[in-house]
């Protein structure tokens, strides 16, 4: 991962917000301008969640929060997920609720994997429309008393 958002650096103006735990997260993040910790401004859970909601795409591993993508609209990449006796996926296949935005990666993470799977769906994500809606947000909260 850390060598993915090197690349991305080195090619745009996109911007990774990182969530989990603060001790599972790689110091080598914390020098990288393109890179901003969730929890640096003390985000709760429900506010982690509300993150992975707003994001332009989501990405990760499978993991409890992925959940909030995986159920939702928003563009994702899942990526090393394993097969699971309890759920109806099989290795290689997307779910059936699954947008054409939405996507299982079976293997393992790889820099190149990442890049590559990234760079796709970001191709053909709706970059303006995102825009719209976070500004329509930013509206719209502006307009409570607090």
């Amino acid at each position: 991962w850390y060598n993915f958002i090197g690349l991305c650096h080195k090619n745009g103006d996109i911007k990774f917000v990182i969530i989990g735990r603060a001790s599972e997260i790689d110091e080598r993040f914390s020098r990288m301008d393109n890179v901003v910790f969730a929890k640096d401004f003390g985000t709760t859970v429900e506010q982690d969640m509300a993150l992975i909601q707003a994001a332009l795409i989501f990405m990760g591993g499978s993991s409890g929060p992925t959940a909030m993508a995986m159920f939702s609209d928003i563009p994702y990449l899942i990526f090393n997920l394993k097969p699971s006796p309890y759920e109806d996926f099989k290795k290689g296949s997307n779910p059936t609720y699954a947008t054409k935005f939405q996507k299982f990666i079976w293997e393992a993470e790889t820099a190149e994997l990442i890049y590559k799977e990234f760079s796709e769906l970001y191709k053909v994500v709706d970059k303006k429309g995102w825009v719209e809606k976070m500004n329509k947000v930013d509206k719209d909260l502006s307009e409570f008393p607090w």
